[in-house]
């Protein structure tokens, strides 16, 4: 049987202003090693390279949204009693790994070396929701579709299949 299943979520994040990315990656406090195998962030500030003036205008040259993640998933199931495409608590949870937090230094952008954009947050959670989609039994011909709106006016939307 095929489904269709729709979620909205709403959380608040930041990131940093389009001037600050560059300055950020010359910093040489991020210990991206560690981050990659335990997927925190970590910021250790230089003392030598990270003037206190530097960092304060970093913060203050950063600003935050409260963003809708709508996810749409489709997909044929089985008719056992599993059959559902995704718990509705792993898509949250997926959402709130960005939520209270600049999204400029979280693994998924910061490690990747891929700016926080309203664009590349779409294709990020797509895939993210995809892969928890794709390690279900249950679930065939998938499809995820996940649309981030900045703000009314300003969204993005990403779409990943079983056949990509």
């Amino acid at each position: 049987m095929y489904v269709q299943y729709k979620r909205t979520h709403e959380f608040q994040a930041a990131h940093f202003n389009e001037g600050n990315y560059l300055r950020f990656e010359g910093i040489t406090g991020i210990d991206k090693v560690n981050v990659e195998k335990r997927h925190e962030w970590i910021y250790y500030p230089d003392p030598i390279e990270c003037q206190i003036l530097d960092l304060i205008s970093l913060v203050q040259d950063s600003h935050g949204h409260n963003f809708k993640a709508e996810v749409e998933l489709m997909g044929e199931v089985d008719d056992s009693y599993s059959s559902y495409i995704l718990a509705d608590e792993v898509i949250i949870s997926v959402i709130n790994e960005w939520a209270g937090i600049n999204l400029s230094v979280h693994p998924d952008f910061l490690v990747t070396g891929v700016r926080a954009t309203t664009e590349n947050m779409a294709q990020k959670l797509c895939k993210k929701i995809f892969d928890k989609v794709e390690g279900r039994k249950s679930v065939t011909n998938i499809v995820v579709n996940v649309t981030i709106h900045e703000s009314d006016d300003i969204s993005s939307t990403a779409v990943r299949t079983s056949n990509d």
